[in-house]
């Protein structure tokens, strides 16, 4: 059984769709996939939800359970001559790996080596490849990128890594794990790369983050994420230049809405890179930590600001993100934002105005 907190990325696999007959009742589905962990089921309704027959919402209390409960039942039935369910993460986009959400990323002290490397990582499942990053002089630099077999194995490396390095208590650099950006060309943008496909989705707000939200709103948030997942149109290129000439991103689900950056205090977070990434990239990079309202990057410069619809998330990415190399060769300077001055959250006053 996994052990420690739930890292605020992990958060979201803990939510599951299936795809099976309509006369499936939630006792019977909990019967198949209680096996894994503990969980709640919702048979959701057509009368109730558009678009839900046939759909049923399964909750885990852990996302390695629900990894394990997508690698051992998808595809099977669950009556004898029975239609074979289809299994996925809710409302979660492909990172385009397979399977699925295998990579993870790891920082070190650069004193360790690629053999001690693979031996921690080594006892949570079948490792495909490990990525061991160095210098042009061939000395470590503390990153590499481990490749799992399956899923559920990268998730266990992610809940229990960390708490394997707190019962160290070393007092030196910690090992640090997370899930690994998209692989290929478009996980290391350049200036003369097109965007990252796994970013091109709309982005989703996750429940877990907001855990007061009454049952009905839950259910009709998760499902309105899977449906934009059913609908998602296939990633076109549009070319370098245009993906690095973005530099702001609104999260469209706020549709019309006026975002105010001094509110709720501490949502917004300065960021500094040390090389230019793309909008879509950021908005990646610092959409796996919570609901993200907006993505501001200062035109011709390689900082900007990032701003959450809360202080979680925003702590999160700070802690995450602060001082880590987020692409190859980019380094992370985050910190909160200073307040905005009148005129841009709220309007100017006019010369009138002032005098009076």
């Amino acid at each position: 059984k996994m052990q420690g907190p739930i890292p605020v990325e992990l958060m979201s696999f803990c939510h599951l769709f299936i795809s099976c007959h309509s006369t499936y009742t939630d006792g019977l589905i909990k019967q198949h996939l209680s096996q894994f962990g503990d969980l709640s089921v919702n048979v959701l309704s057509a009368k109730d939800y558009k678009g839900a027959a046939g759909l049923v919402s399964v909750t885990f209390q852990s996302p390695h359970a629900a990894a394990l409960a997508i690698e051992l039942m998808q595809g099977t039935s669950l009556e004898e001559g029975g239609e074979p369910i289809k299994i996925e993460f809710a409302g979660v986009p492909s990172d385009g790996e397979t399977p699925p959400h295998s990579r993870v990323f790891a920082t070190f002290l650069k004193t360790l080596t690629e053999e001690e490397i693979t031996a921690r990582f080594a006892p949570f499942g079948d490792i495909e490849s490990l990525t061991f990053l160095r210098t042009a002089g061939g000395q470590s630099r503390g990153i590499a990128y481990i490749k799992y077999a399956r899923t559920s194995s990268a998730f266990a490396a992610l809940l229990e890594v960390p708490v394997q390095e707190e019962q160290r208590n070393t007092g030196l650099q910690p090992l640090r794990v997370k899930l690994a950006s998209p692989s290929g060309q478009n996980n290391r943008p350049q200036a003369t790369q097109a965007p990252m496909p796994a970013v091109t989705n709309v982005p989703l707000s996750f429940p877990q983050l907001t855990p007061h939200l009454p049952p009905d709103q839950l259910m009709a948030t998760l499902l309105a994420a899977y449906n934009v997942q059913q609908q998602r149109p296939q990633v076109t290129n549009n070319g370098p230049a245009q993906s690095l000439r973005e530099t702001v991103w609104k999260n469209p689900t706020l549709g019309n809405a006026r975002i105010d950056n001094n509110h709720p205090p501490a949502s917004r977070l300065w960021f500094s890179i040390s090389k230019q990434l793309g909008i879509k990239y950021l908005q990646e990079l610092f959409g796996r930590y919570g609901f993200l309202e907006s993505i501001h990057l200062i035109q011709g410069k390689t900082c900007g600001y990032a701003k959450y619809n809360c202080s979680e998330p925003a702590a999160h990415a700070l802690m995450a993100l602060n001082g880590m190399e987020v692409s190859e060769g980019v380094v992370a300077k985050v910190a909160l934002a200073q307040p905005q001055i009148t005129g841009v959250t709220t309007p100017a006053l006019t010369k009138r105005q002032r005098v009076q």
